[in-house]
């Protein structure tokens, strides 16, 4: 039968994901046909063999062709928070169709916001009123800050300023720095001896009037691979977006007299 032609089958879903419905139990368990029926449309994958459903490696890979696929994933994935975490580190969409207790979890939603701001809409009435997510999901999408208004509407000005700054929000994935020393030059400048967690070591000289603001974007700058930094300042100082216009010669080791 028709149902059970590889050829015939495939072509049928590269047109239309959901025709996957009318092939045979076989092509149905065919990651060829599967894969091609979710590249036209996410939601075919709910005609997949169950048993692909619940593979994880499957479930990646249709959560990789199209988010929309991870509302028909096995139970056991949309509910745990370790899956979730997974697959919102592919793709923040997904966040949308997992579990309605993962909407409520804060670190599945720092990983989902950063992916994808528009995922805010679906976040708790308590996630929606956190402004640290608010400034991540800022940062990916300028338009998320309307999913937070009601809870924040006085607080747009900070969250907008923040979201602009290169100062990681707490739970966020970002790359640490330590400055281990901040002094002043003659003539003015500041000079600031810091490194990574890889063990990389910088001298960096601003204006004595810089601010963290100024020596996180220079490190993200210098790190290349991320959007926000998290500092650790001298008197282990840890700074959070918000903390961006404080000055770093507040931070000068000052020699006891």
């Amino acid at each position: 039968p028709l149902q059970a032609d590889l050829e015939v089958v495939l072509e049928a879903v590269r047109q239309n994901g959901y025709a996957l419905q009318y092939a045979s139990e076989e092509l149905r368990a065919n990651p060829e046909v599967v894969w091609a029926a979710v590249r036209q449309h996410g939601w075919a994958f709910q005609y997949a063999a169950p048993a692909m459903r619940q593979d994880l490696a499957a479930v990646h890979e249709a959560v990789r062709l199209d988010p929309r696929a991870f509302k028909f994933a096995g139970e056991p994935f949309r509910s745990d928070p370790e899956h979730v975490l997974q697959v919102v580190e592919l793709n923040g969409d997904v966040l949308l169709w997992a579990a309605d207790e993962l909407k409520d979890n804060r670190a599945v939603a720092m990983v989902a916001v950063k992916q994808s701001g528009r995922v805010s809409q679906c976040l708790s009435a308590k996630l929606r009123a956190d402004k640290f997510i608010a400034v991540e999901a800022v940062r990916q999408n300028g338009e998320a800050f309307q999913h937070f208004a009601a809870a924040l509407c006085g607080e747009r000005a900070r969250i907008l300023e923040a979201a602009a700054c290169a100062i990681a929000a707490p739970g966020a994935a970002a790359p640490v720095f330590t400055v281990h020393d901040i002094s002043i030059l003659e003539g003015g400048l500041l000079t600031i001896l810091a490194s990574s967690m890889a063990a990389e070591q910088w001298t960096v000289n601003l204006p004595e009037e810089a601010r963290i603001a100024d020596l996180a974007a220079w490190l993200r700058e210098r790190h290349g691979r991320s959007t926000s930094v998290y500092l650790s300042l001298p008197g282990g100082f840890v700074p959070t977006p918000f903390d961006l216009n404080i000055g770093l010669a507040s931070f000068v080791r000052v020699e006891p007299g």
